[in-house]
């Protein structure tokens, strides 16, 4: 997939007859490209349009501008994506396990609604195919009866990703499904999704904050900055002598264990997205700004990275 200066802007009404004023530019000319078989992440502050992104592109929110290429066709029609193209071949995982899953449906329902809708299979391979799915995501059988509630969070986390696998994606965006998890049911889910990438061929968008997760997990890393993308490029480089400064703030505020090196706060509040600052977003809280940073700027290519900043830091860190 390859989206290009994607833009997902929310209208602000006002007025008595709900004119619009105003955008909230939540993802604003992003673009980023995912390989056949590689595991991307997005990572970023926590509202900084990183899960808009990803419904973006799963198809769940309109697209005021920009296209997305999928295996070379392009997916967009005006602000909507064709959903022939994706062919069901694209699946989101939310979050929150607890709310993705139907509590009125039992595990074969909610398993068997999309199988059936998009003839997947037949329904009297329905039972069999599913039995088939909990085994891949290592659950049994047994639980086809049950309902959401009896599971645990991990549990039902397994089932989103059986529901997700049974529509035989070439792609899966995963969106923070291991944040509300605990780190051993994360490293579960984690293994789950590397075995699975190698068994199916998959192609992974996976959206976390963890920085020590996204450093043994992906390949390429992309860095999101109030609906922006600030840098990007192979994960190991960014993460070992990041360029942006915000990258490389958000690399200083892990936590090691390492007492000489205590983590760095960024200092500075984050913009409103109704009230940006003029030219790059970052330079409220950037220390390298300039006079510079009141224009946009351009992204370049640094060293076989992309960074779309003025200041670029060269030294590792």
């Amino acid at each position: 997939m390859e989206v290009r200066d994607v833009q997902t802007w929310f209208p602000v009404k006002t007025g008595l007859f709900g004119r619009t004023s105003r955008y909230i530019k939540a993802v604003d000319r992003v673009s980023l490209q995912i390989n056949s078989g590689e595991i991307v992440a997005l990572v970023g502050e926590s509202g900084c349009g990183k899960s808009t992104l990803g419904n973006s592109i799963a198809g769940l929110l309109p697209i005021r501008g920009g296209n997305i290429l999928f295996k070379g066709n392009s997916a967009l029609k005006g602000h909507h994506l064709q959903r022939e193209i994706f062919q069901n071949k694209v699946q989101l995982i939310f979050q929150d396990p607890y709310s993705s899953l139907n509590p009125k449906h039992t595990i074969y329902e909610i398993l068997s609604f999309p199988l059936l809708y998009h003839n997947i299979c037949t329904r009297a391979e329905v039972g069999e195919y599913i039995a088939f799915l909990l085994q891949q995501v290592g659950m049994s059988a047994d639980c086809i009866n049950r309902y959401p509630h009896s599971f645990s969070g991990g549990q039902r986390q397994r089932i989103s990703i059986a529901r997700a696998i049974g529509m035989k994606p070439d792609l899966m965006i995963c969106d923070e499904i291991v944040s509300s998890l605990d780190v051993s049911i994360q490293a579960q889910i984690v293994e789950l999704l590397l075995e699975l990438r190698n068994k199916l061929g998959l192609a992974l968008l996976f959206i976390a904050h963890d920085l020590s997760l996204v450093r043994t997990l992906s390949d390429r890393l992309y860095v999101m900055y109030l609906g922006k993308i600030v840098e990007s490029g192979k994960t190991a480089e960014v993460l070992s002598g990041p360029m942006h400064p915000y990258t490389r703030a958000l690399v200083q505020s892990v936590p090691t264990l390492d007492r000489t090196r205590p983590p760095v706060i960024l200092e500075g509040e984050v913009p409103s997205f109704s009230n940006l600052p003029q030219g790059c977003a970052f330079q409220t809280r950037c220390p390298n700004r300039s006079s510079q940073c009141l224009q946009d700027p351009e992204t370049s290519k640094v060293d076989n990275r992309e960074v779309s900043c003025f200041h670029p830091v060269v030294s590792k860190t």
